[in-house]
């Protein structure tokens, strides 16, 4: 009798990342595909499909039988009944997805699915920076601003699964940029945040690598936008800390290797500290890098089907 195992899924914007993991939580193979995620419903799907059916065979090469898919994507889920919201890296065709049942009847395995910076915090906490503690923030700072919350070694998802969108806390009601109707952190924080303040003080389109170029360019535009994504970052981090006092916040994704955006915004975070006591929260970077998401999509569904 052939070996179980588990096809863990972490379906973003650019790219589909997905693996076989063993039943210990080993990663035994990686893959990545584009997801196309602009493009229409098939598209996505067909890519979606393209990435189980290559696992499926690398799964029967080892000899292993999948048991379960565990899926983590960018963008708002209804937990319970699997169905992909939609996300705003997606097409509008890509929304109310039921991907758990269309799945499902594709490949005839079972189907968990949830946001992917939830199970990016949940593979951090069980196999990551968070392993040896029980209350942990998990912040994935990238084209968004993404979070989970582990209480007490157990994901928190809320009464209507959004608890953690810590990228949708108000920070600003006065924003230097008065064009603009956002006060929200992914609004002015983020990637793209920065990306758009850049555009809307220039009226030039440059992504987030180009960006970063002319800030250790010493440009002055992009030192000042720079200046108020990580103002706005360490508000985040100062409420989150005030509010919810954890033991760590693991901060991952794809800005987490612009060192001259995320710890500066710790420091000024500690800084904004309005009570007398130093706080002890660790504030510090992911461990597993992409791997982080393909274990909590395994931990999804280990937590569920034991």
């Amino acid at each position: 009798m052939p070996k179980t195992c588990i096809i863990a899924f972490d379906i973003g914007a650019t790219k589909i990342h997905a693996g076989l993991v063993n039943e210990t939580g080993k990663i035994l193979t990686r893959i990545k595909i584009p997801t196309e995620a602009k493009k229409v419903k098939a598209i996505i799907l067909k890519n979606i499909f393209k990435a189980i059916n290559t696992l499926l065979i690398e799964a029967e090469k080892r000899e292993l039988k999948p048991r379960a898919i565990g899926l983590g994507i960018a963008g708002q889920v209804n937990y319970a009944k699997g169905i992909f919201m939609g996300g705003p890296n997606f097409s509008p065709s890509f929304r109310r997805i039921n991907l758990k049942n269309i799945i499902k009847k594709k490949y005839r395995l079972n189907i968990f699915l949830d946001n992917d910076a939830r199970l990016f915090t949940l593979g951090e906490a069980y196999f990551g920076a968070g392993r040896n503690y029980k209350n942990i923030i998990g912040l994935t700072l990238g084209t968004g601003i993404g979070g989970g919350l582990i209480i007490n070694k157990k994901l928190y998802r809320g009464l209507d699964n959004i608890a953690g969108e810590f990228g949708h806390m108000i920070v600003s009601m006065d924003n230097w940029y008065a064009c603009s109707q956002f006060s929200y952190g992914e609004a002015l924080a983020s990637g793209s945040a920065m990306t758009r303040m850049y555009r809307e003080l220039t009226g030039k389109n440059i992504d987030a690598l180009e960006l970063e170029i002319k800030i250790k360019a010493h440009e002055q535009t992009a030192k000042k936008v720079l200046a108020v994504a990580t103002l706005n970052l360490s508000y985040i981090l100062a409420n989150l800390v005030n509010i919810i006092n954890p033991e760590i916040i693991i901060l991952g994704g794809g800005l987490i290797r612009f060192t001259d955006y995320w710890q500066p915004a710790i420091k000024a975070s500690r800084e904004l500290n309005p009570f007398a006591l130093p706080l002890k929260t660790k504030i510090i970077r992911a461990k597993l890098g992409d791997d982080a998401n393909l274990l909590g999509a395994y931990l999804l569904v280990k937590n569920l089907s034991v």
